[in-house]
């Protein structure tokens, strides 16, 4: 390979222009709307179409994770809902919008209380859940989301500013802060790093982190009181964005192009594009 060096003048030049193109690329595709991708959804769902689902109330998110997985299933056509009681007894509704709605929003008020999510009310982010990582089910948590978006119901307003930011500009651009860990007792041991006022107490409050920070990646020779910043700040970026970029990653991106997932395209967007919408 040529060293970068001996790089022509013609050839600095190309990749400049190339550069410059993506970037001019990024940036006007940051320019629309959550509003004008919504209404490009919105105006492609089939009205004369349904995938019809049987939710018990006391099991939703269970329920909407069977008809989302179903083969049939076409985020293309209307939602038709009909709920049941723990006996397995329909209701009567017929659903002419109503029962679809009823279903978003517990199906909205349902995510943030699986194992899928943790933190605060309101300002929650993804947690890692073995379970939910081997049957798929931060994907459907972004499905649920983009669905819910885009055939009436309601936002997910449970995201954290973090997780926003980092469902938007990435990972590499989110900055977590304290208040983002969910666990309560690693958030006191960090807090008590952050309080230390001299080398000495450093020291002492890094002792019991020493196994998680081994763990984490984060381990590292302590030479002064201000290594504590970058320590905070690597041992908050592993538990709430490194830990969990597996779940991220499904969380936001759609699976495979198969020949039943590409007729949900419309455009350039699909409906999993809206998953970084709140």
């Amino acid at each position: 390979m040529t060293p970068l060096s001996d790089m022509s003048s013609d050839d600095e030049e190309l990749n400049q222009a190339i550069l410059a193109s993506l970037q001019s690329e990024r940036t006007s595709s940051c320019l629309v709307s959550a509003k004008d991708i919504l209404e490009e959804l919105s105006a492609k769902v089939n009205q004369q179409k349904k995938c019809k689902f049987n939710i018990n109330r006391s099991t939703v998110l269970d329920g909407a994770i069977r008809g989302f997985k179903r083969a049939t299933y076409d985020p293309c056509h209307t939602i038709s809902v009909r709920f049941s009681d723990d006996m397995g007894v329909p209701e009567e509704a017929v659903d002419l919008g109503g029962p679809r709605r009823e279903f978003l929003r517990l199906l909205i008020e349902a995510l943030p209380l699986s194992p899928m999510f943790e933190g605060e009310e309101g300002k929650m982010n993804l947690a890692l859940d073995s379970a939910a990582m081997r049957e798929d089910r931060y994907f459907i948590a972004g499905r649920a989301i983009a669905v819910s978006l885009v055939h009436g119901g309601p936002p997910a307003g449970f995201l954290s500013p973090t997780l926003f930011s980092c469902l938007v500009d990435g990972p590499d651009l989110a900055k977590p802060v304290l208040e983002d860990v969910a666990d309560s007792d690693l958030r006191e041991k960090i807090k008590r790093v952050k309080e230390c006022k001299s080398f000495e107490d450093l020291i002492v409050a890094t002792e019991p982190l020493q196994e998680y920070l081994a763990n984490a990646g984060c381990l590292r020779p302590l030479r002064r009181l201000e290594d504590k910043d970058l320590l905070i700040h690597d041992i908050i970026m592993f538990q709430v964005i490194h830990r969990v970029r597996g779940p991220s990653e499904r969380y936001t991106m759609p699976p495979k192009v198969t020949a039943s997932h590409e007729k949900c395209r419309f455009g350039t967007y699909t409906f999993d594009d809206v998953n970084n919408l709140k």
